[in-house]
């Protein structure tokens, strides 16, 4: 989380990993989501991460398809974000974790 005053909050994925760049086919370590992700997906995650840190609460959700392209529906996943908190009480980080799970298609004839 970057902070700068009388701005709103913006995210940077420190490390993003290279399973994920291959899975969703973009590379985020190190990156603004803001600067990175179109409106859409940015409004939805930075909406997450708003609610994780006001709350101090974990959040889950259950995804299918990707962030960016609309021809990922093969992929679906779980994925738990976690707020971090100092011993002030303050959230300083957010850290998660995604589980992919396989996807079985039913073929109509």
């Amino acid at each position: 989380m970057v902070r700068n005053d009388n701005q709103p909050r913006q995210y940077r994925w420190r490390y993003w990993g290279t399973f994920l760049t291959n899975a969703f086919g973009f590379e985020m370590s190190g990156k603004l989501i803001h600067e990175a992700l179109t409106n859409k997906t940015h409004n939805l995650i930075a909406g997450a991460y708003n609610w994780m840190v006001e709350n101090g609460q974990p959040h889950f959700w259950v995804r299918r398809g990707g962030f960016e392209f609309d021809d990922q529906d093969h992929l679906m996943y779980q994925c738990l974000d976690c707020p971090r908190e100092r011993p002030s009480g303050e959230i300083d980080h957010l850290f998660g974790i995604i589980i992919f799970t396989p996807v079985s298609y039913t073929h109509l004839r």
